[in-house]
């Protein structure tokens, strides 16, 4: 089904701006704050690719490998460990890097707000005309464009998103995003912000809280994330998992692959489609993995002693 807007695309020639300097009196703050925003992108780009090498081994290890063998994933999932979490360098491939790339992006949203208001002021009348705008079904026209040789392409993933969502993926147009529209978010950002609770969770669960009881995480593997999801004793942990987990592994795939394509520009509709069948792909993948390791039978192959173990894990993050 033809997208109408699309349809309706026609090649403009360039018509050039004249822009007027500033003496740089007027501006006051809000000029100071335009130096900050470049560099505050410079510290979120870098640290990206920081943690997008603990992201790499780690999600090919739980994400892709046991949906092969659970067995040559436990493997992995050891010689991994002994990079990432080396002495030091997990402060900078894991906690550190993770830690700049949210705080730079917090900082950087809050100083536009910011430099919203002063530009435009924050009367309500001003701020319900543009939540309105947002609402609006309708594209903004430049979001969407064709080039010379009819290619099209995405100007501002805002609205769109990675690819225009399920609906222009099956071919059937482009649609806003539901979390812009409603809350003034793309959906880059959006899984950006949502993530953040459930790495946490994670964390908690397999590093952090072993680390606090015993001073070691040495004994968190595959064995303990089965003996988690298998878990009778909290009723409400199994289910909480269930959907924890399989919304981190696709909220953190699309934020991955979605900010990659956008640093380096991606625009071609036809290459972030190809970008959104490896989050699909990957996300499958990845519940698929889950549900493999779930199936592991823990109990008999797993010594009590490390039962305790577990069970001392768990008790704490359930507070009981």
């Amino acid at each position: 089904m033809p997208d109408k807007s699309i349809a309706s695309l026609s090649q403009a020639s360039p018509i050039p701006i004249e822009i007027q300097e500033d003496d740089g009196k007027s501006f006051g703050p809000y000029r100071k704050s335009s130096k900050i925003i470049p560099i505050l992108k410079s510290v979120q780009k870098y640290s990206s690719y920081t943690f997008t090498i603990f992201s790499f081994l780690h999600g090919v290890n739980v994400l892709v490998v046991p949906s092969i063998s659970t067995g040559i994933a436990e493997e992995i999932l050891s010689m991994n460990r002994s990079i990432y979490q080396a002495t030091g360098l997990e402060n900078i491939l894991v906690w550190g890097s993770l830690s700049v790339h949210i705080l730079s992006g917090a900082l950087m949203r809050i100083i536009r707000n910011w430099r919203y208001r002063e530009r435009y002021g924050g009367s309500r009348a001003h701020d319900n005309k543009l939540k309105r705008k947002r609402r609006d079904s309708h594209l903004d026209h430049e979001v969407i464009s064709q080039n010379y040789e009819g290619e099209v392409n995405i100007n501002d993933d805002s609205e769109v998103g990675l690819m225009g969502g399920l609906t222009n993926y099956f071919g059937f147009g482009f649609k806003k995003s539901l979390i812009f529209r409603y809350f003034g978010l793309s959906p880059l950002q959006a899984t950006g912000y949502l993530s953040i609770p459930l790495v946490l969770y994670h964390s908690l669960q397999v590093r952090i809280i072993p680390n606090i009881v015993e001073g070691d995480s040495s004994y968190i593997n595959f064995d303990f994330i089965s003996y988690l999801f298998n878990n009778n004793k909290h009723y409400s942990g199994p289910i909480l998992n269930w959907i924890i987990y399989p919304a981190l592994i696709s909220f953190t795939t699309y934020h991955i692959i979605s900010g990659w394509m956008k640093l380096l520009n991606v625009r071609s509709l036809t290459k972030r489609k190809i970008g959104a069948t490896i989050v699909n792909i990957i996300s499958l993948l990845g519940i698929y993995s889950l549900y493999t390791i779930t199936k592991i039978d823990c109990h008999s192959s797993v010594a009590q002693f490390i039962q305790k173990r577990f069970d001392m894990y768990i008790d704490y993050f359930y507070l009981s």
